[in-house]
């Protein structure tokens, strides 16, 4: 836990990603809750805010297998996308790989304390920048970072 920050405005993906970390790895209970407005909002576009479907994931379901099968497809999430991700037009596939940045970051007990240097530096007065994180984490570029992700994802250290 002394991966987790107290600052607020915080980027969605690290708030998202640590929640679902503390939830899933730690306590092994974590569901999360899908809603797709987008039908209703195509027939009732002047209504408000109704929940009429929706779908969960929740910890009995292996979702790094089937995030697994999308990133063999190449459907893969950029690294900058998940980054700037917003739960407003946030995807199942977008938060899996969000959930997969936040348990990579922390995979291993080296990740985790420079995962902690990462936190320290924000704690600091730095911004919470893909910059930053790059830098924290010794990769050089995007294609670097997402390459050691992807590998680290089609392996079975991804649980």
């Amino acid at each position: 836990m002394k991966g987790r920050t107290r600052q607020a405005n915080l980027p969605f993906w690290m708030t998202a990603g640590m929640g679902y970390y503390a939830e899933h790895m730690v306590f092994d209970r974590c569901a999360i809750y899908y809603l797709d407005f987008e039908a209703y909002y195509r027939a009732n576009p002047d209504a408000k805010v109704d929940a009429r479907k929706g779908g969960t994931l929740g910890p009995e379901e292996s979702w790094p297998r089937i995030l697994r099968k999308l990133c063999k497809k190449e459907k893969r999430v950029s690294l900058m996308k998940t980054l700037n991700a917003q739960i407003i037009t946030l995807s199942p596939n977008e938060s899996g790989y969000m959930f997969a940045l936040t348990y990579f970051l922390v995979s291993t007990e080296d990740r985790a304390k420079t995962y902690q240097s990462f936190i320290k530096a924000i704690r600091d007065g730095e911004e919470p920048t893909q910059e930053l994180l790059l830098k924290t984490y010794g990769y050089a570029d995007d294609a670097a970072f997402e390459n050691a992700w992807y590998e680290w994802m089609m392996s079975t250290k991804f649980k």
